[in-house]
């Protein structure tokens, strides 16, 4: 056998142990969403899994994992601006919008004043 012949043997297995992988990650992934878990915990557990399955496709099917020190930045880099924009919105969560709580009670103010008024005029008709 000769050495390309070995090297291109080699490929294939990575390929089938890639493969295989895969699948037990996505049966894992389907076990996983069958548990009774809280959401917020369903959801880092199923991102979790997703990175995993698809850190593997881009090492290996992509060939990063050959690939020179710029890749490997720009691809930090990219990670790191998904999860700064996937984490933003968990800062905010608990903010209520500014302005609905004076509006919601202005409203309710004005929808008490407006009562006073009827009823003062019903008995200033009295």
């Amino acid at each position: 056998m000769s050495a390309d012949a070995h090297d291109i043997q080699r490929e294939v297995k990575k390929y089938y142990a890639v493969f295989s992988t895969l699948l037990v990650l996505s049966c894992v992934t389907v076990a996983v969403s069958r548990l009774d878990l809280s959401t917020s915990k369903a959801i880092v557990l199923g991102l979790a899994i997703a990175a995993v399955k698809a850190s593997l496709v881009a090492c290996v099917f992509m060939h990063l994992l050959s690939e020179k020190r710029f890749i490997y930045s720009v691809l930090a880099l990219t990670a790191i601006f998904f999860f700064t924009v996937l984490l933003v919105p968990l800062g905010t969560a608990s903010d209520p919008l500014h302005g609905t709580v004076a509006i919601h009670h202005a409203s309710a103010q004005a929808s008490e004043d407006s009562h006073t008024d009827a009823t003062q005029e019903t008995e200033v008709g009295h």
